[in-house]
């Protein structure tokens, strides 16, 4: 689990991520912005998670409010210090992720004279 929150600086436009491991003791923090990150991937590479990260926390409204962005599966956790009975805890919830693509019908049998096709076990090989 690979935990992440993102807070403003003074300075319009920057921000200070900082990655948590599952005790949420802090990894690592960067000063980033939307065009720069300190990481070392940012720093070799025109983009980063951490960059890519910013929209995440923006579009789900969850600067400066202590939520963690858990990366990997895109869930959110709330803040350690917030009841998460109180209703201020559920507020500010994004809404639920896209459920998974529906299944996709098979293409209808084409009558032909075509052998159907077989599959084969171990004793085919």
């Amino acid at each position: 689990m690979e935990l992440y929150n993102l807070k403003t600086t003074k300075t319009p436009g920057v921000f200070i991520i900082t990655k948590f491991d599952k005790h949420l003791e802090v990894e690592s923090s960067y000063i980033l912005t939307y065009d720069d990150c300190h990481c070392p991937r940012g720093q070799a590479h025109s983009n980063c998670r951490h960059r890519t990260m910013i929209h995440i926390f923006k579009q789900h409204k969850h600067v400066d409010d202590g939520w963690f962005l858990d990366y990997h599966t895109r869930q959110w956790v709330p803040p350690v210090d917030l009841d998460t009975n109180a209703p201020e805890a559920h507020e500010r919830e994004p809404a639920p992720l896209p459920a998974a693509a529906a299944p996709v019908d098979p293409p209808p049998a084409v009558a032909s004279g075509a052998p159907k096709p077989r599959v084969l076990g171990l004793r085919g090989l």
